[in-house]
């Protein structure tokens, strides 16, 4: 009986949610809204990425074929979902691939390799470990906000695809 009335509230809390947010003729983005812009700290998202990509291949440097499927598995979701829809430009992102940027966003590509990364981190090391990894995941999907090269979605798919992929990984 639990179940029903815990089914009864989300559907109650979903229709409260439809009926309060109104469709506007810009993105709104909760993220933009209250994170700082820190558009010259770009690089650190990038920094953290490879860090603890490189850190995440090291422990698994004896058999990397675990791993690199899930990032293969991402990558793919990625560019499917790039497809899919394609979100407006940040106005305040600039462009740093070859290509045109307004196709790069859903999901954020950063936060799947990072968490992906973290997860399998994790796997290794004791449960002491969780609470610093979840920090530095945390860090880095707020510096994404926060240097504006995602909208807040992106960051929030991307993460939790990531940890759909690598809970479903057998």
């Amino acid at each position: 009986m639990n179940i029903v009335i815990l089914f009864i509230l989300v559907q109650l809390f979903h229709l409260y949610s439809i009926l309060k947010i109104r469709r506007t003729e810009e993105i709104y983005d909760i993220g933009h809204i209250m994170l700082p812009v820190l558009s010259r700290f770009k690089i650190v998202p990038d920094l953290i990425c490879v860090s603890v990509f490189l850190w995440s291949a090291f422990l698994y440097r004896t058999n990397l074929t675990p791993m690199l499927t899930q990032h293969i598995v991402l990558i793919l979701l990625r560019t499917v979902t790039m497809h899919l829809t394609v979100l407006p430009a940040l106005k305040s992102a600039e462009c740093r691939h070859p290509v045109d940027c307004s196709q790069d966003y859903l999901f954020s590509g950063h936060t799947a390799m990072t968490v992906t990364s973290l997860l399998f981190i994790a796997a290794v090391y004791a449960q002491s470990w969780y609470v610093p990894l979840a920090l530095i995941g945390i860090f880095e999907m707020l510096m994404i906000i926060s240097v504006r090269t995602h909208y807040t979605v992106d960051v929030f798919l991307g993460a939790l695809l990531s940890f759909f992929v690598f809970k479903f990984k057998k």
